[in-house]
């Protein structure tokens, strides 16, 4: 006696509710591998990402909140698949009402994890980086899932919710091998406007620090009442932008006072 593959198919539509079980065990099996193995596949983007460092307590209340979830959606897949629809609506309705109301009420909370997850992903930014980010800036000490803390120019340390960062821009001024360095000059109307450029651009020749392959302009780059304001613009390495503007202040200066070129300041008076 032959026992073929419809054979086989008949004996098992002849099992009273096979395919409906077969359906809840494997729903169930995808919900228990996703509850155990989901957080430490967040935890493994988070190891090769070297943005985001995820603590165990952070890492725990997340694992819980995406756990609830699974189970919930297997729940609900499992009252779809016994057809039960009016207990399916029903449960949905329960569950949207608690949504609603959890939502609400740890929505901030919610927003910082899943804006921290988004910054393992684009990674704008890693510890150590100068950004500034709406109208905070300071060096980046330490990003988690749920906040990230900056060192200020004062020292101060400044602990900025991740949901922040995913709705302001972000200046990132270390990511840069080179900056443009820009420094301005306000001359009299009665001082040489074209020496003065001239000179501008003979100092910024000279430095050996700003980069000659890149663009450097010497311009005019505003006349008001009183005065001719100059702008001279350079590029220098990052970790020279500072020093090579300082002193490229006291060399305009200086070469300034020598030509007779007299800088303007602003006139005061007492009425």
């Amino acid at each position: 006696m032959t026992f073929g593959l419809k054979e086989f198919m008949d004996t098992l539509n002849g099992i009273p509710y096979f395919w409906k079980l077969l359906a809840i065990l494997v729903i169930w099996t995808v919900v228990l591998i996703l509850a155990k193995h989901f957080d430490k596949l967040i935890q493994g983007i988070a190891d090769k990402s070297d943005a985001v460092s995820i603590d165990k307590r952070a890492l725990k209340s997340l694992d819980t909140v995406l756990d609830i979830c699974f189970y919930i959606g297997g729940i609900f897949a499992t009252l779809y698949a016994l057809g039960i629809s009016e207990m399916l609506y029903a449960a949905m309705t329960a569950f949207g009402v608690m949504g609603i109301v959890i939502g609400f009420a740890a929505k901030d909370i919610i927003s910082n994890m899943f804006s921290g997850l988004f910054m393992v992903i684009d990674q704008p930014f890693l510890e150590g980086d100068y950004v500034e980010i709406g109208q905070y800036s300071g060096t980046v000490k330490k990003m988690s899932i749920r906040s990230t803390e900056l060192e200020m120019a004062d020292g101060v340390w400044l602990t900025l919710p991740n949901s922040i960062l995913a709705t302001k821009p972000i200046l990132n001024y270390t990511m840069a091998t080179n900056r443009r360095a820009e420094i301005k000059v306000s001359l009299l109307y009665k001082d040489d406007v074209d020496l003065a450029l001239k000179i501008l651009r003979e100092l910024s020749s000279k430095d050996p620090r700003i980069l000659q392959d890149m663009t450097i302009q010497a311009i005019i780059a505003d006349v008001q009442e009183y005065r001719t304001i100059l702008q001279l613009r350079f590029w220098v390495p990052k970790s020279d932008l500072m020093e090579a503007k300082s002193d490229m202040y006291k060399a305009v200066t200086k070469a300034f006072k020598e030509k007779g070129i007299e800088l303007a300041m602003p006139l005061r008076r007492n009425i």
